[in-house]
């Protein structure tokens, strides 16, 4: 993670593998995260459609517009499960800046 400035609000993205601020690769890792409960064949071809994404800034849209009738079509349980599974790991996977303290998960 880079450091936060004291002045910092909000949410603070990771640096990624070349020590830049990017969203795509954290981006990437929660959608997929959000599929493992769902147990659908069609969930597998979207994670590996996401995983290959080449332009994930331009076309996430698509794999999010995808997952969301996935998870739509899915059990409650998975429906439930999905979503916080997809909560859970962009806490985990970002810094979250308040007033004067940082929260990591």
């Amino acid at each position: 993670m880079s450091s936060p400035s004291s002045f910092s609000v909000g949410l603070q993205w990771p640096l990624n593998s070349k020590r830049k601020v990017s969203t795509t690769e954290v981006g990437k890792s929660v959608w997929l995260a959000a599929l493992i409960p769902i147990s659908s064949d069609n969930a597998k071809i979207l994670a590996a459609a996401i995983a290959s994404e080449k332009n994930w800034r331009k076309n996430y849209i698509i794999h999010v517009h995808r997952f969301a009738e996935l998870q739509a079509a899915a059990s409650p349980v998975e429906c439930l499960v999905s979503t916080v599974s997809r909560y859970n790991h962009t806490l985990k996977s970002t810094v979250h800046l308040i007033p004067s303290h940082t929260i990591s998960y």
